[in-house]
């Protein structure tokens, strides 16, 4: 990726200049020194990242400065970039922590990758640098292929999406077949970006256990933004990054169980019931991108105006028919919920 242009200690903040009249510059800078020469052959290539508003989301993102087109070239393995945050599910402003990993590409250890957020704010790891005020995230050095680093919540609750880009290159400065590049998702050659999803749960609703991934690698979340107060009318759980006109079931229950109950004995292998079941709702994702994990649904609970059920607890868990799941019972389990009621 290409570095910021930068003044008098000031990132400026448009694109750069042609790639290629930049590295027109430095041939002619390395002809008229040949000790600079041998300096730029042995710099790792953009080493300090870069990034600009826009470059996460899609086409041509690393092509501005690396192969124009995602994906990998002729005989090299697929760029598959992985974003795993610890927590997917949060409070407001809680903080957790994402790692990301490039693999694939050409065969060194070299790399980078840009990260930005709907909302939220990041702080610097190892071999990361803050960009955008710390609403985005990039490599300090192109030394390696793997990157941790913290993500704090919004204080505003909802949605949050994350979307990634990342390479592998050869460090020889020059924008070849050897530079290749991917947005995370489950399309390599995609030139739009499949965001990682993130909820943050109005105030009373707890998130616990965890999703599993439903097709195409995507993991959905389930939460609500509204506070759980009696009398609300309004109130309601969310799902989101599921399959896309797919049945949902929504658990009701009184209890959590202390340890899940692992499903793969009745074809649903890594999910797990979280929630004793009392009663289940049902809804409808809407239409959307499968591949994307598009599919969303929202559930009314209304709160009656009953003081008398301030301070209860239920609790709930959501699941959908995901036929790209590829579970021999085509499943895909929700994170389960507590929802006190104020």
């Amino acid at each position: 990726m290409a570095r910021p242009l930068t003044y008098g200690g000031e990132t400026q903040r448009r694109l750069p200049p042609s790639c290629d009249t930049v590295m027109n510059k430095l041939r002619l800078l390395t002809v008229a020194t040949p000790a600079l020469l041998v300096l730029t052959i042995d710099l790792p290539s953009r080493s300090s990242g870069i990034y600009q508003n826009g470059i996460t989301r899609g086409a041509p993102a690393c092509g501005q400065c690396h192969r124009p087109t995602p994906g990998a070239a002729a005989g090299f393995a697929p760029v598959v970039v992985t974003v795993d945050p610890t927590a997917r599910v949060l409070a407001p402003a809680q903080a957790t922590n994402v790692n990301v990993s490039v693999a694939g590409g050409f065969g060194s250890a070299r790399g980078g990758f840009a990260c930005d957020a709907t909302a939220g704010i990041f702080s610097a790891g190892l071999n990361t640098a803050l960009a955008a005020g710390g609403t985005a995230i990039t490599h300090s050095n192109s030394s390696a292929r793997t990157w941790s680093f913290g993500y704090t919540a919004p204080s505003t609750p909802g949605l949050v999406e994350l979307y990634t880009v990342g390479n592998a290159v050869n460090g020889n400065n020059n924008n070849d077949n050897n530079d290749m590049w991917a947005f995370a998702g489950f399309d390599q050659a995609a030139s739009t970006a499949t965001p990682t999803r993130l909820y943050v749960n109005a105030p009373g609703v707890t998130a616990f256990g965890s999703a599993c991934a439903g097709g195409f690698g995507n993991v959905p979340v389930f939460g609500a933004r509204q506070a759980p107060t009696v009398g609300n009318a309004a109130f309601a759980l969310e799902l989101h990054g599921a399959a896309p006109n797919a049945t949902v079931g929504v658990i009701l229950g009184v209890t959590a169980f202390p340890v899940p109950i692992d499903l793969g004995f009745v074809g649903v292998p890594g999910c797990a019931l979280a929630v004793d079941p009392l009663l289940v709702l049902n809804a409808v994702t809407g239409a959307g991108n499968a591949q994307r994990g598009e599919g969303t649904a929202t559930i009314a609970m209304p709160i009656p105006a009953r003081p008398i059920l301030r301070n209860r607890t239920l609790r709930f868990q959501a699941f959908f028919t995901d036929v790209a799941s590829g579970r021999p019972t085509p499943l895909t389990f929700t994170n389960g919920l507590a929802v006190t009621l104020q």
